[in-house]
């Protein structure tokens, strides 16, 4: 099995094929026609072009680790937030705070006690005795 790890800016050496053909692609002049799975390793600032590669081996049926939507998703981050507000916690994203009170208001939580709440907990949780090993 051939796997191809596209490590940080190794996509910027790719060069994507499109023709009547199909789609095909190569590394550095070599035709990577035979690959079975991709790893993708896409940095944050060549987003656009290496999703482009991921999109392009997801065409040539090549099975993606992460595949193209993924990444496009990850880096937007309030995206993330919308797709993890579905099974997760609560999560408001506001353009201008309404202060806790607002927040208070649309949500039913008490902001201010949850806080105190977590203050006091993680307080404590640092005056405790560390657990000792004993040879």
């Amino acid at each position: 099995m051939k796997i191809a790890v596209l490590s940080r800016n190794d996509h910027l050496k790719c060069d994507i094929i499109m023709d009547d053909r199909g789609p095909s692609m190569f590394y550095k002049g070599e035709d990577l026609h035979d690959i079975d799975a991709v790893i993708p390793r896409i940095g944050a600032s060549v987003t656009f072009y290496g999703t482009a590669v991921v999109r392009q081996f997801e065409m040539m049926k090549v099975f993606s680790a992460i595949d193209s939507l993924a990444i496009t998703r990850s880096r937007d981050k309030l995206r993330s937030l919308q797709i993890l507000s579905r099974r997760g916690p609560l999560i408001l994203e506001v353009n201008s705070s309404p202060g806790l009170e607002g927040i208070e208001k649309s949500t039913g939580v008490d902001i201010a006690g949850k806080i105190v709440e977590f203050v006091e907990l993680s307080i404590a949780r640092q005056r405790r005795p560390k657990d000792r090993i004993r040879a």
